[in-house]
């Protein structure tokens, strides 16, 4: 038998509601060595008997699996909105029918379209509304409509507007943007601040319409903006949902490629929605946020004081999470960036000097280091070596807001994590997110169970205690026996301070070897016995090394040349992170 033949018989056997034989088909079908092109087909009608069977988790997956073969097939999305309803997500219900209806070419689009029409109708009082995507920071026509094209070649017409704002705009393109049916063009002879930009555009959007703030400087892939939606309305605490492109470390796509051509071809395999690769985050760049309508209106919108983008998004980011609101990270949703020109990037560097006062201006309000507290330790969490699906229990002091945890626990979803932060600001705010205390840790009154913890994390924070010896006993008693404490070390033997020394300048900075709110200073030697003596074993040392120029280069070869004993590998490093286990 034929493989269109078997899949014929498959679907005569489901109209007549003969599941059992259907399925014995199916699984006759997928043992054999038929071209795989039909795979999305077979997963049609794999979903349609787990949903007569109420084994709706196993329809998901098949529906997702079918996507994976088949980005366009508008039967899945058909079928994953039919599913959305069973789960009563009317929303997600909503941008499924609205994606059917968009990749639907052939005699289905009018049963479709009508069939969007009647939900809409039926449940207009709890759906939201279009998209409204506030397009900033426009310094090159071509990108921008590069954008436009990519706008409107990903999504159904009638589910999104565009606003464009503060675009000074040379007369054919002023005619060609005004020309443009789905552009609203606010035109500003005086140039304003970003967050005064954003406040128009959403003050001339849809009352009804989500907040998309993206750089027109990037082009947007299919499924993009749908897999964000999907996101933002899978419960009523998403507050804000970004996506991972080619730039940006914190927000960088799983695979990185040459050319946008290639990220093209990626993007049709990554944009497949999957709410298991949302991941909850402490904080989103600003280059591409979609945010909640009617979480906007609640909490206010842009803050005045702030010059800087970053700073602007920052600050409504935290009030988000003050509210108890959360931001997710969609690695379901990849945007390509040019290289985003920021808004001032013509101005000179005295003109600039307001922006660098925004960390100030953000210190007191909020009390924290944005930067700081939300930075992810991605070498620690490199070290762990645990199963993906392994329960284990990790504690990490002077963990910020958590940006490490969170990143851990979407790595380790049955894992534990728990977390102590000197900073009351940062505790409450990463509080929020998991469970984050506020205590300081040489009072020695942790509240867990003793042989506890599988992993303990210490950031940079041994040269900041008075007695670290005793705290590294003290720990010890909450880790599992082979349990294992991770910590980061600056060098005191790095050629930036023993340079200066040589020349009489031991000079105290705001952070790094010579942080100023140091108390301790060690180097190799004293990192092996310091542990050694707290009674761990030293299971690795590993060393962050910085380039030198050629000068110092050859200055250190010269010292070194002078005693054999001398390490010089050892002066080239900056940071150790020691990898230490309870015997």
């Amino acid at each position: 038998m034929k493989s269109q033949e078997m899949l014929e018989n498959i679907q005569n056997l489901i109209q007549n509601c003969q599941w059992r034989e259907a399925q014995k088909l199916i699984d006759e079908y997928r043992k054999t060595a038929f071209n795989h092109s039909y795979t999305d087909m077979v997963e049609i009608f794999q979903a349609a008997i787990y949903m007569n069977d109420k084994e709706y988790d196993k329809a998901e997956k098949s529906i997702l699996d079918g996507l994976r073969a088949n980005i366009t097939n508008y039967e899945l999305y058909f079928m994953l909105g039919n599913l959305k309803e069973i789960y009563e997500n009317k929303a997600q219900a909503l941008f499924a029918y609205e994606n059917a209806v968009f990749y639907c070419h052939n005699e289905d689009k009018e049963f479709l379209e009508e069939h969007l029409i009647n939900y809409k109708q039926e449940n207009s009082q709890e759906l939201p509304g279009k998209v409204a995507l506030l397009l900033t920071a426009c310094h090159n026509f071509d990108y921008l409509k590069l954008c436009i094209d990519s706008i409107r070649s990903s999504n159904l017409e009638d589910s999104y507007e565009i606003i464009l704002t503060n675009y000074a705009a040379l007369p054919g393109e002023r005619d060609w943007l005004k020309a443009q049916r789905d552009i609203i063009y606010l035109e500003n002879v005086n140039p304003k601040k970003q967050f005064t930009l954003y406040s128009d555009g959403i003050n001339a959007a849809l009352e009804s319409s989500d907040i998309f703030l993206l750089h027109t400087e990037t082009v947007i892939m299919p499924n993009t903006i749908f897999n964000m939606r999907m996101c933002l309305y899978e419960d009523h605490k998403t507050g804000a949902a970004g996506t991972v492109t080619n730039l940006f470390d914190a927000q960088r796509a799983d695979e990185v490629f040459q050319n946008m051509e290639q990220y093209v071809n990626y993007s049709s395999k990554n944009n497949i929605y999957d709410s298991k690769r949302h991941e909850l985050c402490s904080r989103l760049l600003n280059f591409s946020i979609l945010y909640k309508r009617t979480i906007l209106n609640k909490i206010g919108c842009f803050d005045e004081s702030f010059e800087d983008t970053q700073y602007v998004i920052d600050d409504m980011n935290l009030r988000l999470i003050q509210e108890g609101y959360r931001l997710q990270l969609c690695h379901d949703s990849f945007i390509y960036c040019f290289g985003l020109t920021k808004m001032d990037d013509n101005k000179t560097a005295e003109a600039a000097k307001p922006v660098l006062s925004d960390a100030d201006r953000f210190f007191e309000k909020w009390g924290i280091d944005i930067k700081a507290c939300s930075k992810i330790r991605e070498d620690f969490i490199d070290i762990i070596n645990k199963g993906e699906k392994e329960a284990f229990q990790i504690l990490e002091i002077g963990c910020g807001m958590g940006a490490t945890l969170l990143k851990i626990k979407d790595k380790y979803r049955a894992s534990n994590v728990f977390g102590i932060e000197l900073k009351k600001e940062e505790a409450m705010l990463g509080a929020s997110l998991l469970n984050i205390e506020s205590m300081d840790i040489e009072d020695m009154n942790l509240n867990y169970s003793k042989n506890f913890f599988d992993y303990i994390l210490l950031g940079d924070l041994l040269e900041h205690f008075h007695k670290p010896e005793k705290i590294l006993v003290y720990l010890r008693g909450f880790l599992k026996k082979n349990g294992i404490i991770l910590a980061g070390i600056h060098n005191l033997q790095n050629q930036s301070v023993l340079l200066p020394l040589l020349k009489g300048d031991f000079t105290y900075k705001d952070n790094g070897i010579l942080d100023r709110r140091h108390i301790k200073f060690f180097t190799k030697n004293e990192i092996i016995k310091l542990f050694k003596s707290c009674d761990y074993t030293m299971l690795d040392l590993y060393a962050k090394t910085e380039q030198l120029d050629k000068n110092t280069e050859e200055l250190l070869n010269k010292l070194c040349s002078i005693d054999n004993s001398i390490d010089a590998e050892s002066i080239r490093v900056v940071q150790y992170l020691v990898e230490a286990a309870k015997h």
